[in-house]
């Protein structure tokens, strides 16, 4: 039976049984609420997919949907990697909470802290300006930057975020010096480009009062026909795609993963789905579990390449 339940904010895992308690599969499962943890604030993008999914999962069982926001995401992906792994606390985090933050920051998990189970969107990553902008392409921004260095501030959903890997991979690579922003979470960063109290926003979201000026996906995004990707401006290694995706605290019983793999791809499928993704200017994307336990190790790997190289004064 389908089951659209209340959102609740602020509280606790409340779900969870106690620390201990062994995993097993469980042949009434389920058999209480499940809880979707979002690690951003209510009302923010990622919270508002994660209420998106409560609206439209078919579930035998109650769906609740909690934002627990705090230190990029950080605080809630801690909490649920100590949940017991029973299949009734679930995380929802874009990527780079999982695969590129752990990496300097000093954190009690990583992505090996737990199971994959889908991909459900993807962003439309770029540089974003506001209408007021002095900017109306990418050769305009980066003729200031080089006449102007460090002048150009940019902001970013936090140190660490993919946005931020993406703007400093394009400032070393490329010789443009560009002063970085960071900010706790994705709306008051785009609050700051929006304000104009940054040149720019680099990261996912869009705004309908931020202009894209080149996008980093591989081609053109079908909504943004007129916009350019940083492959057709010659700007190699700017290939990033944020990524949304339900996981579960490690060693979560098998079945219960396939189980909420195939309950995720019938939501992605769906239009009620497509359609507040469209509303949120995000993009339906769903990848299973398997190709998830390919994809991390891999993403992270190249992420800690980087973050290596580029060294530690770019994360403080």
């Amino acid at each position: 039976m389908k089951m659209r339940t209340a959102f609740l904010a602020g509280i606790a895992l409340a779900f969870a049984p106690a620390a201990g308690v062994p995993a097993m599969a469980q042949s009434d499962y389920p058999n209480q609420p499940v809880q979707l943890t979002a690690g951003f604030p209510g009302g923010g993008t990622i919270d508002s997919i994660n209420r998106l999914i409560v609206e439209c999962i078919d579930f035998d069982g109650e769906v609740v949907a909690v934002p627990q926001p705090g230190a990029g995401g950080t605080i809630a992906s801690a909490d649920v990697a100590k949940a017991t792994p029973d299949g009734y606390t679930l995380l929802l985090e874009p990527s780079g909470v999982l695969l590129s933050r752990p990496i300097f920051a000093k954190l009690t998990f990583s992505h090996e802290s737990f199971e994959p189970i889908a991909t459900v969107g993807a962003s439309v990553t770029g540089i974003k300006v506001p209408a007021s902008s002095r900017f109306s392409n990418w050769a305009e921004m980066e003729t200031f930057a080089r006449e102007n260095p460090g002048q150009l501030l940019a902001s970013t959903s936090g140190v660490g975020s993919l946005g931020h890997l993406a703007l400093v991979t394009l400032a070393e690579r490329h010789g443009i010096e560009i002063t970085h922003v960071p900010f706790p979470n994705g709306p008051e960063a785009i609050g700051a480009a929006v304000g104009g109290h940054v040149d720019m926003f680099f990261g996912d979201n869009l705004h309908p009062e931020l202009s894209m000026l080149v996008t980093s996906h591989t081609e053109r995004v079908a909504r943004l026909p007129d916009t350019p990707t940083f492959a057709e401006l010659g700007l190699d290694g700017m290939s990033w795609v944020v990524r949304v995706m339900m996981s579960a605290p490690k060693d979560t019983p098998e079945d219960i993963l396939r189980t909420w793999e195939t309950k995720l791809e019938d939501v992605v499928q769906s239009s009620c789905y497509a359609d507040g993704m469209d509303r949120l200017g995000w993009a339906p994307l769903f990848e299973g579990r398997d190709r998830l336990l390919e994809l991390w190790p891999e993403e992270f790997e190249r992420n800690k390449a980087i973050i290596e190289s580029l060294g530690a004064a770019y994360y403080q």
